[in-house]
């Protein structure tokens, strides 16, 4: 038997970024990710990873992943009040979209093109990149492209999004974890969903939670160079059980200060970024 406490815990995140092997030799980590809580609620989080494509053409990235984690989690925040009282009658779907997604995707284009106007492309990065300057003012945003992995959670209900690729993992310590977006067949190889898109918002996959005595107490986000560690398909299920033993076990803070040696072993394993991000409220304690 559980009883529900008047004020539910508060969120609290934790996470860590580690640079791969192969971008050790003075390439910058492309992954980004956001932990300090933006609402002085703190039955209220957002928290973010991207993931800045690899690949010559997006030379610029790594700063393309920092705008979009920040611009995520801002957008996120205001719209927590509106993800708490979401009204019955209307379609949520269409209030994902015009109020969080398409103000994510269109403030993050705004910030690329600001961030260029104030540093525009350098003749070594274009040298670097193979590319001539015509070329890269054709398609500004393509230097910044990024993927973009968010949760924003409240006192009530959740609401993960993918745009991309990486894993969001949902846990409540009492069933399986969840891995709460399948693979999308349609991309294959090295293949992905974008920000720098155009209509990049209608590539978003979102899922809306009710925190319940069964919804999760834990959302884990993951960039690819985590998930692509692993040998096993659903590694997020040993995984999540393992970090919510500890978490209860011993806190995040204990998790956190840890997590980067953790994520070390992964960035070796595939060479790559690895990212990992979690929001985490303590479970319901037994009543006595």
């Amino acid at each position: 038997m559980v009883t529900t406490p008047a004020t539910p815990p508060p969120w609290v995140a934790f996470g860590a970024s580690v640079t791969g092997p192969a971008h050790a030799h003075g390439e910058s980590n492309q992954d980004a990710l956001y932990l300090q809580r933006r609402s002085a609620d703190p039955g209220r989080l957002a928290i973010a990873v991207s993931d800045g494509h690899g690949d010559p053409r997006y030379f610029r990235s790594d700063r393309g992943a920092q705008l979009a984690v920040d611009v995520a989690t801002h957008v996120a925040d205001r719209f927590a009040d509106r993800l708490e009282h979401l009204p019955a009658t209307e379609d949520p779907a269409a209030i994902v979209s015009a109020d969080l997604l398409l103000p994510i995707t269109e403030t993050w284009t705004r910030s690329v093109r600001s961030d260029l106007h104030s540093h525009p492309f350098e003749d070594a990065e274009l040298d670097n990149a193979g590319i001539d300057q015509s070329t890269a003012y054709e398609e500004p945003l393509l230097a910044y492209g990024a993927t973009l992995l968010l949760a924003v959670v409240t006192n009530t209900v959740a609401l993960a999004g993918r745009l991309g690729d990486g894993d969001v993992v949902g846990l409540n310590g009492r069933a399986p974890a969840e891995q709460l977006f399948p693979h999308d067949p349609d991309l294959v190889a090295n293949t992905t969903h974008s920000l720098c898109e155009p209509d990049a918002a209608r590539y978003f996959l979102t899922r809306i939670i009710r925190l319940d005595d069964c919804g999760p107490n834990m959302f884990l986000l993951a960039s690819d160079g985590y998930t692509n560690s692993f040998a096993e398909h659903d590694w997020y299920s040993t995984v999540a059980s393992d970090l919510m033993s500890h978490l209860e076990r011993d806190g995040h803070q204990w998790v956190a200060e840890r997590l980067p040696e953790w994520l070390e072993e992964s960035a070796r394993a595939t060479g790559d970024d690895v990212t990992v991000c979690a929001a985490y409220r303590a479970g319901l304690a037994p009543s006595s």
